[in-house]
């Protein structure tokens, strides 16, 4: 794993991304293959309205595209689904090593569940809010 903690580079941290995506369950990683899943410094504005997040809090990873549970065999072409990871908000909440890969790991479980479907209360009760 590479070093990481606050200001690591892009690159650094996108390896720590896929390092984390590449060791989770495998009935997660499986579904990894239809999600792209990408890096971005910090939330736009509009990514942050979407994910309705306060004013004041940090936005660490955002699903973008439809749920499982709201598809149909009937749906036009889209834009693939894809997760965005933020790193700087990231780093900012987790200077330490091992606590930032570990939300890392976290932010893709969570996004993950928005893409089978799942509500934030759920994703609580699993542990990944």
């Amino acid at each position: 794993m590479p070093a990481v903690g606050a200001g690591v580079t892009r690159e650094e941290f996108e390896a720590l991304v896929r390092t984390t995506a590449a060791e989770l369950p495998e009935p997660f990683r499986a579904k990894l293959g239809d999600l792209a899943i990408v890096v971005q410094a910090e939330p736009s504005r509009a990514e942050r309205r979407a994910a309705r997040v306060p004013k004041h809090d940090e936005l660490f990873g955002l699903f973008q595209g439809a749920a499982m549970t709201e598809r149909s065999d009937g749906d036009l072409p889209r834009l693939p689904d894809r997760i965005v990871i933020y790193q700087r908000p990231l780093e900012r909440a987790f200077p330490d090593p091992a606590a930032l890969a570990a939300e890392i790991r976290t932010t893709i479980l969570h996004e993950l569940g928005h893409y089978f479907g799942l509500d934030e209360r759920r994703m609580e009760e699993l542990g990944y809010e």
